[in-house]
C-alpha cells in the first residue's frame, strides 16, 4: 500500500512539474505609477511565454528572474520597442542601487531610496534567449547604459526625471544574449555611455543574432541615419564577441553598425538596399576595432554607399573578408570596402570575394589588393551566382545555397560542351549566333543584373528562371529566349527586355507566371507565349517599347487595371493573333498618366478574346462571336455586302406567357434587366450577310406602312436577346430564365444604331419596325458574360447559376449579378442557394460522374455535396490519377467504380483519397486512342461515356432534353464527315462503334408541342396520325378545339400553310389579282407564294382565294415549292399508267403529280387520282406530312 500511494505522489508530482506555473510565488500587486500588473506570463521549464501586455514587465523582472531562461513572444500585436536590463523596482530584475557616498558607492535597499537625490543602478541580463511564435512581428529592442537626467522615467523609484536633482545613472550588461528566428520591422539600438565612475561598468558579450529578419522602412532608410537594424553606441565602451549570422536585413540607412568593436563574426547574411554603409565597424573616442574580425559568405545586395567600413583599427585586429558578394553597390566613386587606419596587410585577407564587378583599384583603395576574385566556397542563404569565381556553381541544398566545385551536375548553363556555373558568365563568354542553354532552374535573387543577349540564343531548355521585379534584365540586338520558364516570385514581372535600347527580341515557346515589360526596346516578338499575370499588366510596353504578339495565351492579374498597358510615349503594341482572357478587366490600360497623356493602345488583327476588343482594331477589322471555348470574341475582316446594311445590338425581348399574373411584374423586370458584355454586337458583325436586297427593301416599306417614313431610313441587322421567364419563386429566390440570342432585320429612321426604338417595344418615340420573319436564332454566339439586376430583396455578393450541367458563381454588386457562361443557350437557373455536386480547377458540376470525367491526370476533384451512397460514380476515359477530396464539413462516403471511399470532413486527416482510373484494354495490345467531341447543345445535353476510345469500341451517348423539349436529332460523324450508325438503346441512350479517328456527336432538340385533342378527330381515324403531326409542326391547326378534316381546303389556307412553314417572310411584291385588295388576313401570305411562283391566279386575273385548292392543284403548290426549296423533283419514270383517271390530269399539273405519286407524296383514292376532287383537310394533313417526312 505505501509504495502505491508513493507511485501516485510521484506522478502527481510529475504532472505537476508539467503544468504552466508563473515565475514566483509572490507576484507584486501594482506596475508602474499604479498601474494593475498583466497577467502572469506561462512557465514550461526554462520557456517563459510571454504577450503583448506583459512582455515588457516580464523583462523588467515583474514576474520574477529571467536570467537564462528563453522568453518566447506569442502571437499578438507588439507596439513598443522592448527595453533589455532595464534597472526595475521588481525583486526579479535583481538590480543593485548604489548611493554615491565619500571615497565610493554605498549598496542601497530599494526602502532607502528617497523622491529626490541621483543614485546608481546596475543590472546584468544574462543566458536569455528571445524566441517567437511564427508570424509574430516585433517593433525592436533597445539598451542604454548612461546618465539618464531629463524627460525619462526612474523604473525603480516610479518616478518621472525632471531634472539632474532627480537623476540617474544605469549600467545595463548584457552577456551570452541570443535573439533567434525573429522577425523584427525597427532596430535593435543598444547604448553603452557608462563612465568609469560608475558603480559597475557595464559589460557586453557574446550577443548573437541567428535566423532573424530585419523589415526597413524605404521612407525612414532615405531619411534618418541612426536607421540601422542591430546598432550599437559606445563612447569608450566595447561590445564583445558580437555575432550576425544566417540573417536577412532590407531597407534601412546601414544595415549593421556597431561601435566599440571587439571582436565580430558577420556571416551567411543577406544584406538588401541600404543607404549608407551596409556594414560598419565604427571606432568613438577611444575604442578602436580589436580583436578578430570575420565577414564571411554575406550576399551584400544594392548598397547605395559602400558596402563595408570601419573606422579607426587597431595594429593588430585579424581581419578576415572572404567569399562576400557584393552586387550593385558602392559608393559614388565605386568604392566598396574604406577603413579610417588600417592594420598591417598581414592582418587582413580579402580574398575571392565579388567586388560588384567594379575594378579593384577602385573598389579597394584603403586595403592592399587582392589576389582573387570571386567566391569559391561557402554556404549563403541566397544564390551568390552573381559573385562566383569560373569553375564553381551554388547549388540549393537543405534550404542555403551551398558552393561547389563545377560538375555537369551542378552547371547552371552550357555552351556546346562548356559547363558553366552563372549564366550572366555563360552569357559573357558566348560568342556571336552562339546557343547559351540552361542545365537546371536558376533562382535569381539579387537586385538588377543586366544581360546583353546581342546575337545570342538563350535556350531555357525546359528550365526555369525565376526572378523578381526588375532584378534580371535582358537587352541588346538580335536575341533570343526561348523554351522554357519565367517566373517573377510574385512580383510584376517575369520577363524584362530592354534597358538601354534593344532591337530585334524574339521571345518563343516562353510560359511566365508575372507579366512582360518591354522597355526602351523595339521590334520585340511574342512567338507562342503563355503569360500569367501577377500583378499590373500581362505585357507593358514603355518608353518607346514596341512589339508584336503573334500568338500565345495572356491571362490578367486579379488586382491589375487591365490585361495590356502601355505608356504614353512612343509605344507600340500590334496584336496578331492569340488568346487574351482580361477575366472582368478592361483589355487596356485607359486614362492618361500622371503628365495628363493619354495611353496608348494596341492595334488588334486577330485573335481570341474575353472582352470586347472593338475599340482597339484594325481598319477594316471588326469584333466576331468567338469560336473557341471562353472566349466571346474573335476578330475578322470587315463584311462588304451587296446589300447595305449596318449592325445592331437591341434590348432583351421578353415573353411572360408562362409567369402567373402575381409574380409577371418581379419577374419581367428582372428579364427585362438582363444585358450582354458587347458580344451581341460582336455578333451582328458575323450576320451582316444574311440580308437579302429584298428584304431590305421589305423592311422599309414595312417603314413606310407603320410610319410613313420614306427619307433617311437605314436597314440593320439587329441582334437581341429572347428571353422567356419560364419560373420565378420569391420564397425561395430562384427563377429560370430561358434566354435565346436571336437576330432580325429591322429599318429605322434612328441616327444611330443605339437611338432605335421598335414600333410595339416602346412606349413612345418608335423609329424602327421589324421585318415579319426575319426573326432568326443566333447559332454562332456561345459564349456571352451576362449580368442581370436582382430583385430588391435578395443580399450577399454571390448567387448561382445552374446551366447544362454546370454551375457558375455570379458576383453581386449593387444588385447586379455578372457570370460568364460558355455553354451556349438554353435554361438559366439563378438561386440564392448552390446546387453543384462537385468542383474540378474551379469548374463546378451538377453531376458528380461529369465532374470525376473532366479531371485530368492529377488534378484534384472537390466534392461539394453528400453523394447518394448507393449511386455508383463511374470514370471513364484515358487512364489517370486524380484526388478525390471532400469539401463538406461531414464524413462522407463515395462510391467510384463499384468502391466505396469513406472521406472525413473539409480540412481533417482523411479528407481525400488518390484514385487511379486504366482505361480497359480493348484486347491486350495497345491501340491508338481517338477524341470523341461531343459539340454543345442548346435545350438538352449529350454525354459520352468517353472522351476518347479506341477503335471498335463501343461509346454510348446519353441524352438528356431540357424541360420542355425532346429529341429531334442525334448524329455521329466521323473525319471524313461520313454519318456513322446509332442504335437505339431505349430510355435515352444510344450507341455507336468508334472508327480509327476522331468523331463528332451534334444533337438539336425541338420544343414539345401538346398537339390539341380535337373532339372531331377519332383515335382510330385514318388520317388521326396526320392531324396530330401537321398540327405539332405548326402547319395546320384547328377552331375552337375543332380540326373540321372533311371540310375543304381553301387556295389561301395552302398559301397560308406554306407560309408559316417559311417562318412568314415578308417581300415586296406586288399583288396584281382582281380579287384580293392586300388587306385581308392571307394577303402577306399569297404575296410570298406568288412572288416565289409557288402559286399562280387564273387566266381572268383572279386568285380565286376562296375556291376550294384540288388535288391536282394542292400536288402541284408542293412540287413548285419543293423547286423553291430546292428539292430533287426530277423523275424518269411513268408513274400514272396505273391509275386508270390518269388522262383527267390538266396539263400544267402533269410533272407535278408523276413526282408526287412517284415520291409517296399523294397515293390514290378508291377512285384512283381524282385529281379534280377538291382536297379535306384531312387529306391535306396527310399528303403534307407525307411531304415534310420525305424531304
Amino acid at each position: 500500500m505505501k509504495k502505491r500511494i508513493l507511485s501516485i505522489v510521484m506522478a502527481l508530482a510529475m504532472m505537476l512539474s508539467l503544468m504552466p506555473t508563473a515565475l514566483a510565488a509572490d507576484i507584486p500587486e501594482k506596475g508602474y505609477d499604479g498601474a494593475s500588473l498583466p497577467e502572469v506570463p506561462t512557465v514550461s521549464g526554462d520557456v517563459i511565454t510571454v504577450t503583448p501586455e506583459n512582455a515588457q514587465y516580464t523583462l523588467d523582472g515583474a514576474y520574477g528572474d529571467i536570467n537564462g531562461k528563453t522568453i518566447h513572444f506569442s502571437a499578438g500585436t507588439y507596439t513598443n520597442v522592448l527595453v533589455l536590463a532595464r534597472p526595475t523596482k521588481y525583486e526579479g530584475s535583481e538590480t543593485n542601487y548604489y548611493k554615491k557616498v565619500s571615497g565610493g558607492f554605498e549598496p542601497q535597499d530599494i526602502s532607502q531610496l528617497e523622491g529626490k537625490g541621483v543614485y546608481w543602478y546596475d543590472r546584468t541580463m544574462s543566458g536569455v534567449t528571445f524566441t517567437a511564435d511564427e508570424g509574430v512581428v516585433l517593433p525592436g529592442f533597445t539598451s542604454h547604459s548612461g546618465h539618464v537626467y531629463q524627460s525619462a522615467y526612474d523604473y525603480v523609484r516610479d518616478i518621472a526625471v525632471v531634472d539632474t536633482n532627480t537623476s540617474y545613472y544605469a549600467s545595463c550588461s548584457l552577456e551570452n544574449i541570443t535573439f533567434q528566428n525573429l522577425t523584427i520591422s525597427g532596430q535593435v539600438w543598444l547604448n553603452d555611455y557608462s563612465e568609469s565612475n560608475y558603480s559597475k561598468n557595464a559589460v557586453n558579450r557574446n550577443i548573437t543574432f541567428d535566423g532573424c529578419t530585419f523589415t526597413g522602412d524605404t521612407k525612414k532608410m532615405a531619411a534618418d541615419k541612426g536607421f540601422a537594424a542591430i546598432k550599437t553606441n559606445a563612447d569608450s565602451k566595447y561590445y564583445s564577441n558580437i555575432t550576425v549570422r544566417n540573417c536577412t536585413i532590407k531597407d534601412y540607412y546601414q544595415g549593421i553598425y556597431i561601435q566599440g568593436v571587439n571582436g565580430a563574426t558577420i556571416a551567411n547574411n543577406y544584406i538588401r538596399n541600404t543607404t549608407h554603409n551596409t556594414i560598419a565597424l565604427q571606432s568613438s573616442k577611444s575604442n578602436p576595432v580589436k580583436g578578430t574580425v570575420v565577414i564571411c559568405e554575406n550576399v551584400i545586395d544594392g548598397a547605395k554607399d559602400r558596402a563595408i567600413r570601419f573606422g579607426e583599427v587597431l595594429a593588430d585586429c585579424d581581419i578576415a573578408i572572404n567569399n562576400n558578394v557584393m552586387a550593385n553597390s558602392g559608393d559614388s566613386d565605386g568604392e566598396l570596402i574604406k577603413a579610417s587606419s588600417v592594420p598591417d596587410s598581414k592582418k587582413v585577407s580579402l580574398e575571392h570575394n565579388y567586388w560588384s564587378g567594379t575594378d579593384l583599384k577602385t573598389a579597394v583603395q584603403s586595403f592592399a589588393y587582392p589576389e582573387s576574385v570571386g567566391v569559391i566556397g561557402g554556404t549563403f542563404l541566397v544564390n551568390p551566382s552573381t559573385g562566383l569565381a569560373y569553375g564553381y556553381s551554388a547549388v540549393l541544398t537543405n534550404g542555403k545555397y551551398v558552393v561547389e566545385t563545377l560538375n555537369t551536375d551542378n552547371a547552371v548553363a552550357a555552351i556546346g560542351s562548356t559547363l558553366y556555373g552563372t549564366l550572366q558568365q555563360a552569357v559573357e563568354d558566348a560568342d556571336s549566333e552562339d546557343t547559351i542553354k540552361l542545365t537546371r532552374d536558376i533562382d535569381w535573387v539579387r537586385d538588377t543584373t543586366i544581360l546583353n543577349l546581342s546575337n545570342k540564343t538563350l535556350d531555357l531548355n525546359q528550365h526555369k528562371i525565376s526572378a523578381i521585379n526588375f532584378t534580371l534584365i535582358f537587352e541588346g540586338e538580335n536575341c533570343t529566349i526561348k523554351n522554357g520558364y519565367l517566373d517573377s516570385k510574385g512580383g510584376s514581372y517575369a520577363l524584362f527586355i530592354g534597358e538601354n535600347p534593344t532591337k530585334h527580341f524574339l521571345v518563343e515557346d516562353v510560359t511566365a507566371v508575372g507579366g512582360i515589360n518591354i522597355y526602351n526596346a523595339q521590334n520585340v516578338i511574342l512567338r507562342n507565349v503563355d503569360v500569367t499575370a501577377t500583378d499590373y499588366y500581362a505585357v507593358w510596353c514603355d518608353e518607346g517599347g514596341q512589339a508584336v504578339i503573334e500568338n500565345g495565351v495572356f491571362k490578367a492579374a486579379e488586382n491589375t487595371k487591365a490585361l495590356l498597358g502601355m505608356s504614353a510615349t512612343d509605344t507600340v503594341l500590334e496584336i496578331k493573333d492569340g488568346y487574351f482572357n482580361a477575366k472582368d478587366k478592361p483589355l487596356a490600360l485607359e486614362g492618361n498618366d500622371e503628365d495628363g497623356k493619354p495611353y496608348r493602345h494596341p492595334i488588334i488583327t486577330g485573335g481570341y478574346f474575353t472582352s470586347d476588343p472593338t475599340a482597339y482594331l484594325a481598319e477594316n477589322k471588326v469584333a466576331l462571336p468567338g469560336t473557341e471555348p471562353g472566349y466571346a470574341f474573335t476578330v475578322g475582316d470587315k463584311v462588304t455586302t451587296e446589300t447595305v446594311v449596318e449592325p445592331a445590338a437591341g434590348d432583351p425581348v421578353v415573353d411572360m406567357s408562362a409567369i402567373p399574373n402575381e409574380s409577371k411584374d418581379a419577374a419581367e423586370a428582372v428579364a427585362k434587366s438582363v444585358e450582354d458584355n458587347g458580344e451581341l454586337a460582336a455578333a451582328a458583325n458575323s450576320v451582316l450577310n444574311t440580308v437579302t436586297e429584298e428584304e431590305k427593301a421589305a423592311a422599309e416599306q414595312a417603314l413606310e406602312n407603320a410610319l410613313g417614313e420614306k427619307e433617311n431610313i437605314t436597314t440593320y441587322v439587329q441582334t437581341y436577346l429572347d428571353i422567356k421567364p419560364t419560373a420565378y419563386d420569391a420564397g425561395n429566390k430562384t427563377f429560370t430564365l430561358d434566354i435565346t440570342p436571336m437576330y432580325r432585320v429591322v429599318a429605322s429612321t434612328a441616327g444611330s444604331a443605339t437611338d432605335i426604338k421598335v414600333v410595339g417595344e416602346v412606349d413612345s418615340g418608335a423609329n424602327a419596325v421589324v421585318l415579319k420573319g426575319s426573326e432568326t436564332e443566333l447559332n454562332s454566339l456561345r459564349t456571352m458574360t451576362i449580368s442581370v439586376t436582382l430583385p430588391d430583396d435578395w443580399t450577399g455578393t454571390e448567387v448561382y447559376v445552374q446551366h447544362k450541367g454546370h454551375e457558375y458563381v455570379a458576383t453581386v454588386k449593387d444588385k447586379v449579378a455578372t457570370f460568364t457562361n460558355p455553354h451556349g443557350f438554353s435554361e438559366f437557373v439563378i438561386s440564392v442557394a448552390p446546387a453543384a455536386v462537385a468542383e474540378v480547377n474551379g469548374e463546378r458540376y451538377m453531376n458528380l460522374t461529369d465532374a470525376l470525367n473532366a479531371a485530368k491526370d492529377k488534378d484534384t476533384v472537390i466534392i461539394l455535396k453528400a453523394p447518394d451512397v448507393n449511386t455508383n460514380f463511374t470514370m471513364s476515359g484515358d487512364s489517370r490519377e486524380i484526388t478525390v477530396q471532400n469539401g463538406t464539413d461531414s464524413e462522407i462516403t463515395v462510391k467510384i467504380n463499384g468502391k466505396d471511399y469513406t472521406l472525413a470532413k473539409k480540412n481533417a486527416t482523411g479528407d481525400s483519397v488518390k484514385i487511379t482510373y486504366t482505361r480497359p484494354s480493348s484486347g491486350g495490345s495497345s491501340s491508338s486512342s481517338y477524341t470523341v467531341n461531343v459539340e454543345d447543345s442548346k435545350n438538352g445535353t449529350v454525354t459520352a461515356s468517353h472522351k476518347s476510345a479506341s477503335k471498335n469500341t463501343t461509346v454510348t451517348l446519353t441524352v438528356k432534353a431540357d424541360k420542355g423539349y425532346e429529341l429531334d436529332d442525334l448524329t455521329v460523324t466521323d473525319k471524313n464527315g461520313k454519318e456513322i450508325k446509332l442504335t437505339d438503346k431505349g430510355n435515352g441512350k444510344y450507341t455507336f462503334t468508334m472508327p480509327a479517328g476522331k468523331v463528332d456527336v451534334k444533337a438539336t432538340f425541338a420544343k414539345i408541342v401538346e398537339a390539341p385533342a380535337y373532339s372531331d378527330v377519332s383515335a382510330s381515324a385514318w388520317y388521326a396520325d396526320a392531324v396530330a403531326y401537321v398540327t405539332d409542326k405548326g402547319m395546320m391547326e384547328g377552331d375552337s378545339g375543332k380540326f373540321m378534316p372533311l371540310d375543304k381546303l381553301t387556295r389561301s389556307q395552302m398559301a397560308q400553310v406554306l407560309f408559316n412553314l417559311e417562318g412568314k417572310k415578308s417581300v415586296n411584291y406586288a399583288l396584281t389579282f382582281g380579287d384580293m385588295n392586300g388587306t385581308e388576313w392571307y394577303a402577306e401570305a399569297v404575296r410570298w407564294a406568288a412572288s416565289e411562283q409557288i402559286v399562280n391566279g387564273y387566266d381572268n386575273g383572279n386568285f380565286g382565294p376562296n375556291d376550294p385548292i384540288t388535288r391536282e392543284q394542292l400536288v402541284t403548290v408542293l412540287y413548285r415549292y419543293a423547286q423553291y426549296k430546292g428539292l430533287d423533283t426530277a423523275t424518269t419514270e411513268e408513274n400514272l399508267t396505273s391509275f386508270a383517271d390518269a388522262a383527267q390530269v390538266s396539263g400544267y399539273a402533269v410533272s407535278a403529280m408523276n413526282w408526287a405519286v412517284g415520291a409517296g407524296v399523294i397515293n390514290g383514292t378508291d377512285s384512283g387520282l381524282a385529281p379534280k376532287a377538291t382536297a379535306t383537310r384531312a387529306e391535306v394533313a396527310q399528303i403534307l406530312m407525307n411531304f415534310d417526312q420525305k424531304f
